[in-house]
């Protein structure tokens, strides 16, 4: 097949950074789809490793498979390089380390023509391994662009497993005309695919797992707070109440408890990994967010926050040291 007269229904694109022990589980379990129209776009984001060599063999092996090399410039440079190549009517996206199921992408270009969406959004399920566990029902929900958003804010209020990640889900292509992931921020998913909700006419949410999500790499979210993460939390958390300002009230409340849920968020990562203490003024960084926090917490309790969630919130508004304390007995 000459790939310069094949046009793909679906483009998959992968950022690849340094990730040659993963790569190939990736990129297998997207070759072995039971659905066939698709194109995989590896951006290559300047790795040092050999993962480039690995996607040029894989280059090689289909022609639906392309390569973009690249300098580094971290994964929302990587996935809008993918956007800007794609031939596809519609875009998924998967991270190089996880790795999905067989029927991934006939499920969803299923789901896609039969509602009329604009995304099809499934779940994932987070893993240490390989020894994975798939519930055979599941339950579909056709929304509107208005149930979307307070459906995609309440959720990840409530959950751990959100549908914040721009993985395990299938986009119209046209979505991002006007749409990118913004280059150097952290926790870029969340803000973005809020802004492209708001484009939505139709959204469906699934809870059939068709994505995992490999947990074994060390990762920003568990490791120890720094300046920068807290300020980025805080950043794409204003950006949720920036977007929704003319949206109903009830809609700019859950946005702004979003933000409000920044403080707990930073709390909870300092009591499981720690704060930088090589930055200067991290006593003075941890004493902000606790106030923040205190300041914020009966607008919190009214939120959609589960009890889970909340009883060590009350911890520690008294006191974080608390939690800290019976966190180090725990562990």
């Amino acid at each position: 097949m000459d790939y310069n007269s094949f046009t793909p229904i679906i483009s998959v694109i992968v950022p690849v950074y340094n990730v040659e022990s993963y790569l190939k589980r990736c990129i297998n379990s997207i070759l072995c789809q039971t659905y066939r129209d698709f194109e995989i776009i590896l951006v290559d984001d300047g790795s040092n490793d050999k993962s480039g060599k690995i996607c040029d063999e894989y280059v090689k092996e289909d022609n639906r498979v392309r390569v973009i090399h690249k300098k580094n410039g971290g994964l929302s440079t990587a996935r809008n390089a993918g956007i800007d190549a794609a031939k596809g009517t519609y875009l998924f996206f998967v991270d190089s380390d996880d790795w999905i199921t067989q029927d991934a992408l006939y499920y969803l270009i299923t789901i896609m023509e039969k509602t009329k969406a604009d995304i099809v959004s499934a779940s994932y399920q987070l893993t240490y391994d390989e020894s994975i566990k798939i519930k055979k029902h599941y339950t579909e929900a056709i929304m509107s662009r208005n149930q979307a958003i307070k459906n995609y804010l309440t959720l990840g209020m409530k959950r751990r497993v959100a549908d914040y990640s721009a993985c395990a889900k299938l986009y119209k292509k046209n979505l991002f005309h006007s749409v990118r992931f913004p280059i150097g921020q952290l926790y870029e998913d969340g803000a973005t695919n809020l802004e492209i909700i708001l484009l939505v006419n139709r959204y469906v949410k699934s809870n059939k797992i068709i994505y995992f999500y490999y947990q074994g790499r060390t990762s920003i979210v568990h490791s120890p707070l720094t300046q920068k993460t807290y300020n980025d939390l805080m950043v794409v958390g204003k950006r949720y109440v920036e977007l929704v300002k003319n949206e109903p009230e009830d809609v700019r409340v859950l946005a702004e408890q979003k933000l409000a849920r920044t403080y707990l968020s930073s709390m909870l990562r300092i009591v499981m990994y720690g704060i930088d203490k090589t930055e200067d003024d991290w006593e003075k960084t941890v004493t902000f967010i606790e106030q923040g926090l205190r300041d914020n917490y009966f607008f919190l309790m009214k939120s959609p926050m589960p009890l889970n969630r909340k009883i060590p919130m009350t911890l520690l508004a008294i006191n974080y040291k608390l939690p800290m304390f019976l966190m180090s007995k725990f562990k």
